[in-house]
């Protein structure tokens, strides 16, 4: 039989996981297309607390996906502990896909535990300790003397303020080639109410107008900045390096423990890595994404799908 997984399922409000994304919170903001499953398990030297989210994919198959999971600390592990959590869902999964957390090694692929050549969240990011003074590079430090004059506000559900905001990141999506998220989707993440994660949306404003704002997710152990905007005002000069200080000084206020600036890497993401990495703090990095096949003809079917439409958006 080999190793086996004790897992019970637990609610939602048990989870006990350091990442807001492994939160009934996070749970809260998928919902409208995900269902979500909470549970505890201990398997060989892994133990933890785990959000599972599942999604029809096709007819009559599903999608079990975790983001920034507990590490699991082998392949074998892994495997035993995706049998069982595919087995205890009522829904029925070709595909358990899990994005570890930062830290520990990627698995070889072998038996029904492949890596995906393509992983759902970021693999590298920087993350600043809180509990250490505050370093920011030089970049950081002349970047802040040239935004000087920049107010940034946290907002409090002013109708207008949000929709300047809103317009000037769709603005942004459409300057830096990103897909904006809907209105609606922000709207509804931030009217969330959780006593485990806060979401904040801070707005900046320069000459009585919006030029920028970022949101933000907080809990006790960490805050991570999702996405923002930023306006151009002058010669080049925009309000990102002002919204971070000032959610980084606040965050540390706070008491949080860390702040995760979510996401740098080459390529597309160098100009952001330059931009974050001003900041200080430490580049963490963590395995692509890893898939168990609790169906294999389906799951590699899916995952050729998935190359194919990869290959094309990148041209």
């Amino acid at each position: 039989m080999g190793l086996s997984a004790d897992v019970k399922e637990i609610a939602l409000s048990h989870l006990r996981s350091e990442s807001v994304f492994q939160s009934q919170f996070w749970a809260e903001v998928k919902k409208g297309s995900w269902k979500a499953y909470a549970f505890r398990y201990q398997c060989g030297s892994s133990e933890g607390d785990i959000l599972v989210l599942v999604r029809r994919i096709l007819p009559f198959f599903y999608l079990a996906y975790s983001p920034f999971a507990p590490v699991i600390n082998s392949r074998e592990e892994f495997e035993a502990l995706s049998r069982k959590i595919t087995s205890m869902v009522k829904e029925k999964v070709f595909l358990f896909r899990i994005d570890f957390t930062y830290s520990g090694t990627a698995f070889r692929n072998g038996g029904r535990v492949r890596l995906s050549r393509y992983s759902v969240q970021p693999e590298e990011s920087v993350v600043i300790d809180l509990k250490k003074d505050l370093s920011y590079r030089s970049r950081a430090r002349r970047n802040l003397k040239k935004e000087e004059g920049v107010e940034v506000i946290r907002w409090n559900g002013d109708e207008e303020l949000f929709s300047a905001w809103y317009d000037s990141y769709v603005n942004t999506a459409i300057r830096d080639g990103f897909t904006a998220r809907s209105r609606s989707y922000i709207r509804s993440l931030l009217s969330i109410r959780s006593e485990s994660v806060t979401p904040i949306l801070y707005i900046a404003r320069k000459d009585g107008g919006v030029v920028g704002g970022i949101l933000n997710l907080r809990s006790d152990r960490e805050e991570v900045y999702l996405f923002g905007a930023t306006v151009f005002h002058r010669e080049g000069v925009s309000a990102g390096y002002t919204l971070q200080d000032h959610a980084i000084r606040e965050a540390k206020k706070a008491g949080v423990a860390r702040y995760d600036l979510f996401g740098t890497g080459d390529g597309y993401l160098k100009k952001l890595t330059l931009f974050k990495t001003a900041f200080g703090g430490e580049t963490v990095r963590r395995a692509p994404s890893t898939d168990y096949m609790a169906n294999r003809p389906v799951s590699l079917l899916y995952r050729a799908a998935e190359d194919i439409r990869f290959w094309l958006c990148r041209g």
